[in-house]
């Protein structure tokens, strides 16, 4: 709004009030697109939370999720402050220690949060004189200091406060959802090597009882390997995929591919050089 031209300014007040363009705003950064964004509900929302499953790291998870509780709770005692002549500083260093989590938290979430309570000028004027007057003496601080805070924090906190915790909700239950969709996974895979196990045992017990009963030499070679031949192929497709997972988070696979077509790219462009 600042760079604006005052006639501009005019035509859009005319449509639309200063409130209403801000929180418009304010509601574009927060549905800003994160990794976690997924597409809406059915098969194709089904498919993206398998991709995320698959590439993203439990490590990547849990810290993900930790930033995002952590900055949930922050949000939640600062709504519950009140500014007051005896704990107007407590409140403005419990806004200020938030403001300064824009260069410590890496989800994108919790940045756009972050963004949303920096771009309020009054919140920003606020915090700089609270900061400026921190230690002054006398338990009694000027009448207007309070005033401003509450106007300007307490006020932006009590309105957005709701859309905050919205958004870094919606966001949780993205991250949780992945996380189980991980350990589902993870029980399939055990599950279907121990049915794997036991249908193998059960061949052999067969094999061994047909033997048992009609001799040995009635049983061909390939009765005997073609257990250890199935158990070798699902062990050979469970090492490549989990490659391809390692080979996928490192960026190896790629690198690889450019570099093969580029090779092989430079020869042609010779030839018709």
């Amino acid at each position: 709004l600042k760079n604006m031209s005052d006639k501009a300014k005019l035509q859009l007040k005319r449509h639309l009030p200063l409130g209403g363009i801000r929180g418009r705003a304010l509601e574009a950064v927060l549905q800003t697109a994160t990794k976690y964004e997924v597409r809406a509900d059915g098969f194709e929302g089904s498919v993206d939370m398998l991709r995320m499953a698959w590439s993203r790291g439990r490590v990547e998870l849990c810290n993900d999720e930790n930033e995002l509780q952590y900055l949930q709770e922050e949000l939640s005692k600062l709504k519950d402050k009140e500014s007051t002549p005896n704990n107007w500083r407590d409140t403005a260093e419990g806004w200020i220690s938030v403001l300064q989590l824009r260069g410590q938290l890496r989800v994108e979430c919790g940045q756009a949060v972050l963004q949303c309570m920096c771009s309020d000028d009054k919140v920003l004027e606020a915090l700089g004189a609270a900061k400026a007057l921190m230690n002054i003496e006398g338990d009694a601080p000027p009448a207007a200091l309070v005033t401003i805070i509450a106007q300007g924090p307490g006020a932006h906190i009590r309105k957005q406060g709701y859309r905050y915790t919205k958004r870094l909700n919606k966001e949780l239950v993205l991250i949780r959802r992945v996380k189980e969709m991980q350990v589902r996974a993870i029980a399939s895979l055990g599950t279907l090597l121990v049915a794997t196990s036991v249908a193998i045992g059960n061949y052999f017990s067969r094999v061994m009882y047909d033997a048992v009963r009609n001799g040995f030499g009635s049983q061909s070679l390939l009765t005997w390997l073609l257990p250890f031949a199935v158990l070798v192929g699902l062990l050979g497709l469970g090492l490549l995929g989990l490659a391809i997972c390692l080979c996928r988070k490192k960026g190896i696979c790629g690198r690889r591919l450019a570099s093969c077509c580029c090779g092989r790219s430079a020869p042609a462009h010779a030839v018709i050089l």
